[in-house]
């Protein structure tokens, strides 16, 4: 699958890539939209732009340059936000690929994202996290050995609960492309029972539950996205307290009772 990352009659997409810088700005209309389909209130953000949003400009980037994501398996995402952005703040985004590399099913792709206001500062970096998966070493992984999983809510409160429907993962989704977020025959070849939401869905949910009383100005966000949340699933998010942010420690259970996401933050 070498050629997967190669646009026709284009750049090849290795590490050190630099991706075209582009003007980024987030209307309130369109961070209203988003924020409904991931399940929270229009008015928890306020006037601040939600910061796990910017990912999708990533991922804009990321076709807008012929960079096949039609399968793309998003695995960690890490935000470093310096201070807030407003709603409707123009910034430029840079990127690049800082790592391509074989992995145990397809290629690991570390993409690296920043955003920098009129004064050239850097306010928010993103890194995102992914395979490429090659669809003959997809779906389930072997059983373990058969011992009795601990709870993975222990020691955490319950913030919030949802059910996931089919076309809010659609709208969420397909702004970016990526048919494993909508298309069920591309998701079934991928070894996934249904369409998968993007974990920045999941993460966009999460992260305004756990600001919603307090946000602090900058702040370090790293999550991991473990197993699917299915787009008709049912998910609670659960949180530990920290000393400098409302909870410091995420964890997004699927119906199964499965850890799908875990995020650590950091003020």
């Amino acid at each position: 699958m070498a050629d997967v990352f190669e646009a026709s009659d284009g750049p090849v997409f290795e590490a050190g890539y630099c991706f075209e810088e582009v003007e980024v700005r987030h209307w309130d209309s369109w961070q209203a939209k988003m924020l409904v389909v991931a399940g929270l209130p229009t008015e928890v953000w306020g006037t601040v732009a939600e910061p796990t949003l910017y990912g999708q400009d990533c991922f804009m980037a990321m076709t807008r340059a012929g960079f096949g994501i039609d399968g793309f398996v998003h695995v960690e995402h890490r935000i470093h936000q310096r201070r807030p952005v407003a709603v409707g703040e123009s910034l430029v985004q840079r990127g690049r690929i800082e790592v391509r590399e074989p992995a145990e099913r397809g290629e690991r792709i570390v993409f690296r994202f920043g955003l920098i206001d009129d004064n050239g500062a850097t306010v928010l970096e993103s890194e995102l996290t992914g395979l490429l998966p090659e669809p003959e070493k997809m779906g389930p992984r072997p059983s373990g050995s058969g011992a009795v999983p601990l709870d993975p809510t222990l020691g955490l409160r319950r913030m919030s609960r949802k059910r996931l429907a089919p076309h809010l993962v659609t709208t969420y989704s397909r702004e970016v492309g990526n048919k494993i977020h909508f298309d069920a025959g591309f998701a079934r070849d991928l070894g996934y029972r249904a369409p998968i939401a993007q974990g920045l869905q999941t993460l966009t949910w999460m992260l305004g539950r756990a600001l919603s009383e307090h946000r602090p100005d900058a702040f370090s966000l790293t999550a991991r996205f473990l197993c699917p949340v299915f787009w008709d699933d049912e998910i609670s998010v659960w949180g530990r307290a920290g000393d400098d942010v409302p909870f410091s420690f995420l964890r997004c259970v699927n119906g199964d009772g499965k850890v799908a996401v875990e995020a650590r933050l950091q003020g």
